[in-house]
């Protein structure tokens, strides 16, 4: 739905009783609603105009425009179909987060129409274009027709060229015969500073002497510097203009200043000291210094005020005096302290000349200059300093949407870690750092963690739901593979019984099958297998004896070795068998411990020495369901590639039925015709799937896992993961290619530090087990 179309809805509820309310919903019922663009300007409260300063465009505050000014018209106040405008403020009177994005939106003007373009006319690209002095109306049209414009008309003053008419200078007073910085502001015809550069001269008449010659100065967007030398007594600055050649006239007086010059000597007392704000400070836009502020957001925090210590003789400034020592000091160091003070008192060196302040705590202090002889401390000035703490306080945190919980593996639980992990989980808007934070305590049987805010923040306690999880990490790697597609066959095969039976079982992974019970007793002890190990089998009664006997290399016979630790020349001898390692004193002693041995599945070693070998017979007892039985085989006549092989022919049809064949009801001891449709081949997709765990990782032999994408389509085939490892590893293969983002990931029956996990849909519950 594009932005201003509208429509209409009606709500109609259902209550406890299954009854619709209204009843019937009507016309009236229906509410019009307006769809908007919030990126998108509808009104134009103001029009201004602007000018470009180093990349940025800011206010035109002069009252005239010039041939030699680059200043165009642009909307300066505009809302958008939300109704927020671009001079929406906050709580702490700055621009809220939404009118700083629309500001971005400034509607393109169209067309900029004049009253008299004789006097001045408008280039969308060049702006204001003055042709003389005169007083123009612009017309402002919108590229826009649809954006309503409250402002329509811009009044401008032109002056076709500015002349440098007057100065704007202040009497001085200043030391005799020490050259003095002088500074004047050059006006035009309107008593507007210049805002081009111009040449004028300066020419100083000292009382009762000649005027100096005229000296040439250049003048700087309005703004005249010069260094001066003054005689005793009262002195006339004359700035002139220049002709054409820009050489001095003295017919054009642009005005005057007086400079009285005193003389101060050297050994002079100083009569007053004055502590003032050094220039370095911080100062906002508009070059005014910013109040002492313990906010700690960046862009308010001023913490730090520097002091320039001045020196008076008959009102002029001179340097501070070989020989007085002079110190300050702060009336309340818990609000203000001085930097390198001793006792509270911070000296004030000749060559600096500088009282370096530091905001503690909200409140007032007053810092005092003091000159100092001896033990006499005598107050020689004040500075008043006010603190401010306008950090606010914060009281809630929001989570980052889709967000339920903070997340806190057990490798997280460090100070560091769990301010990142709150961090992590809250929205930005919030704007929430590690310093904000005074501390953060993890309560894993409630599932929650207490994030205390730091003093300055308000402190409050704010509790959140918590996830504690071993999973450190949920990896994807996504590969696809491409099989040609098959046309769709129908195949029909028939199963043909083998006449005579056959018997199986299954030894520790080796399969042995024979026709007679009898052959497949000769057939497991025959077997050679690995590490020279044979099996013999004896049937007793409902069970089966296997034994596993192995000879053992001259390597394995032990070898006496020094005891460790002993002092008397203690022999012990050591074998390892199957990775494991027994230890004794005597032969005999380790030939017993060895044929004790408790080992899995049954398992007991038996040991005998013959020569220069030891024979090692391992026996275990086989359950009833190892005992062989007697089954019938199929195998398919035409070409199918597979065989079964079940206790009747009905049970091996209801096997292949479940396979997905088809079986001929019309079954036999010998024969089965089975049919099964050939499903064409489809390109697959392979994503693997890594979880991660701070422990070890043992699965349970009933694990399961599973894998889903966005669109719940993706299912885990394969799954690899080895004990006591960090990581299980989950092989998932599907005709739909998976998202390479895990939307859902599901593990279950893994074991890791004795906690049972089940991770899904980002949901960690823990149980022992």
């Amino acid at each position: 739905m594009s932005s201003a179309e509208t429509f209409k809805y009606a709500v109609q509820v259902e209550d406890a009783e299954g009854n619709q309310l209204p009843e019937t919903v009507v016309a009236k019922d229906f509410a019009d609603v307006t769809v908007v663009d919030a990126d998108t300007v509808t009104k134009v409260h103001e029009l201004g105009l602007v000018t470009t300063v180093e990349g940025k465009d800011v206010a035109w505050k002069n009252p005239t425009v010039t041939q030699a000014d680059q200043v165009k018209i642009v909307a300066t106040v505009f809302e958008n179909g939300l109704g927020t405008k671009t001079t929406d403020k906050d709580e702490e009177g700055k621009a809220t987060t939404e009118a700083t994005e629309l500001a971005t939106k400034t509607p393109t003007i169209a067309k900029v129409t004049s009253s008299d373009p004789t006097v001045a006319f408008y280039d969308n690209t060049k702006g204001i274009q003055v042709r003389k002095d005169g007083k123009v109306t612009f017309t402002v049209e919108f590229e826009d027709k649809d954006i309503e414009a409250l402002q329509t008309t811009v009044e401008v003053t032109t002056v076709a060229k500015q002349t440098a008419t007057s100065i704007k200078a202040e009497d001085l007073k200043v030391k005799a015969d020490a050259e003095t910085a002088v500074k004047f502001d050059v006006l035009d015809q309107n008593g507007e500073k210049l805002r081009t550069n111009a040449i004028v001269f300066v020419a100083v008449k000292p009382e009762g002497k000649k005027e100096a010659e005229a000296t040439a100065l250049e003048v700087t967007a309005g703004a005249a510097t010069t260094d001066l030398t003054f005689a005793k007594g009262n002195n006339v600055v004359t700035v002139y203009g220049a002709d054409k050649e820009n050489a001095v006239d003295k017919e054009v007086v642009l005005g005057t200043f007086k400079v009285e010059a005193v003389d101060v000597s050297d050994e002079a007392k100083i009569e007053e000291y004055k502590l003032v704000q050094a220039d370095d400070n911080k100062k906002d836009d508009e070059d005014n210094f910013l109040p002492l502020d313990l906010n700690i957001d960046e862009d308010v925090n001023n913490t730090e005020l520097k002091l320039d210590v001045e020196a008076y003789i008959k009102d002029i400034k001179v340097g501070l005096k070989d020989g007085v020592e002079l110190v300050a000091k702060s009336s309340d160091a818990k609000v203000v302290a001085l930097e390198s003070s001793t006792n509270g008192y911070a000296t004030v060196t000749q060559e600096d000349a500088k009282v370096t302040a530091t905001a503690k705590a909200a409140g007032e202090a007053v810092i005092t200059l003091y000159t100092k002889e001896g033990d006499l401390l005598t107050p020689v000035a004040t500075y008043d300093v006010k603190v401010n703490d306008t950090t606010k306080a914060i009281t809630e945190l929001p989570f980052k949407e889709g967000v339920k919980h903070v997340t806190v593996k057990d490798s997280d639980e460090t100070e560091d870690k769990l301010k990142d992990a709150v961090i992590a989980a809250v929205d930005e808007k919030v704007k929430l750092t590690a310093n904000k934070i005074a501390k953060v305590e993890p309560v894993k049987a409630n599932g929650i963690v207490i994030v205390t805010m730091a003093k300055e923040y308000g402190g409050k306690e704010i509790v959140l739901p918590a996830l504690f999880t071993s999973l450190e990490s949920l990896e994807t790697v996504v590969d696809s593979t491409t099989t040609p597609a098959v046309p769709a066959v129908e195949q029909t095969f028939v199963l043909e019984s083998i006449k005579s039976t056959s018997s199986t079982i299954t030894v520790e992974d080796q399969k042995f099958q024979a026709t007679e019970l009898e052959e497949l007793k000769s057939t497991v002890e025959a077997a050679e297998l690995t590490d020279d190990f044979k099996y013999a089998v004896e049937a007793t009664g409902d069970n089966w004896v296997v034994t596993k006997s192995k000879v053992v290399s001259n390597t394995a016979i032990p070898t006496e070795t020094d005891v460790e630790g002993s002092t008397s020349g203690e022999k012990e001898y050591k074998i390892v068998l199957e990775e494991n390692t027994y230890t004794a004193t005597e032969l005999e002693e380790l030939k017993s411990t060895v044929e004790a041995a408790e080992l899995t599945d049954d398992f007991k070693y038996a040991v005998e020495a013959t020569g220069d070998n030891w024979v090692v017979t391992k026996s275990k007892v086989v359950s009833n369901a190892a005992i062989p039985t007697l089954e019938t085989s199929y195998t398919a006549t035409d070409g199918l590639d597979k065989s079964y092989t079940a206790a009747t022919p009905e049970d091996l049809a209801t096997a292949l039925t479940t396979a997905g064949y088809t079986v001929d009801s019309e079954t036999d001891e010998t024969k089965l015709v089975v049919t099964k449709a050939e499903v064409p081949a489809k390109t697959t997709y392979t994503q693997t799937v890594t979880f991660t765990f701070s422990n070890n990782v043992t699965l349970a032999d009933d694990a399961s896992f599973e894998l889903k994408d966005a669109d719940g389509k993706v299912i885990a085939t394969e799954a690899n993961a080895e004990d006591n490892a960090k990581t299980v590893t989950i092989k998932i293969i599907t005709e739909d290619k998976p998202s390479p983002t895990v939307a859902t990931a599901t593990l279950e029956g893994a074991t890791v530090n004795k906690i049972l996990q089940i991770i899904k849909d980002e949901k960690v519950e823990s149980t022992e087990g």
